[in-house]
């Protein structure tokens, strides 16, 4: 490819603005647009984007406060199970069981009586070979 191209020019600048670590600047250069663009899109709390990630991951920074009160995506709104439960199912299905229980143990915590939340947790716990808590969990559902 000619290095004239735009391409390659847009290219060749972003890589200078990475190494010269300008990415505050580009920051503040693109609020304008992306204020108006993430108050449009009007996202919700347990809505999914999608980062891909071609920069430092500003717009991804500031997306997260309107989802989650200023918290890490990791760790959702404390009394709401909903997010917790989503980040389980996800843990689950990379094959991550001992986070996926950790994430129903915390729906748990917040919602003590959520049939959901307990069982989810019982299915996973009996998987693992946790038979007590297994057996814990689905008593305290059974009690609902």
């Amino acid at each position: 490819m000619p290095r004239d191209t735009p391409e390659v020019q847009l290219r060749e600048e972003f890589n200078r603005w990475a190494e010269e670590g300008c990415g505050e600047e580009m920051e503040d250069h693109h609020l304008p647009i992306l204020e108006p663009t993430l108050a449009f899109m009007n996202i919700q709390l347990l809505d999914r984007v999608l980062d891909v990630r071609c920069g430092p991951g500003w717009p991804g920074k500031r997306l997260a406060p309107r989802r989650l009160h200023r918290r890490r995506a990791s760790e959702p709104a404390p009394r709401e199970e909903a997010p917790y439960l989503s980040l389980a199912g996800l843990y689950e299905q990379q094959g991550k069981e001992s986070a996926a229980l950790e994430m129903y143990e915390r729906a748990v915590r917040v919602q003590p009586r959520s049939p959901t939340a307990l069982v989810s947790l019982d299915v996973l716990a009996l998987k693992l070979g946790d038979i007590k808590k297994a057996t814990s969990a689905l008593e305290e559902a059974e009690r609902i």
